[in-house]
């Protein structure tokens, strides 16, 4: 995942890199439970998890005002 949110996989241990999805905000903090399931975490606290390596996110959790 770069600064942007743009979401990169690589088929060939980082030769290479695809674009296969992007989050909202800007990323903090990125945590894979597996190839598919993907949490990130944004700087303004925002949860987001991923069950398909990363093309779609749900929010999960938003801080309370």
């Amino acid at each position: 995942m770069d600064g942007d949110g743009v979401v990169k996989r690589s088929a060939d241990e980082g030769e290479t890199w695809k674009d296969v999805g992007k989050i909202e905000g800007e990323p903090h903090a990125l945590a894979a439970a597996s190839d598919t399931n993907l949490y990130v975490a944004s700087i303004e606290g925002v949860i987001s998890e991923s069950r398909d390596g990363g093309r779609t996110w749900r929010e999960r959790a938003r801080p309370s005002s």
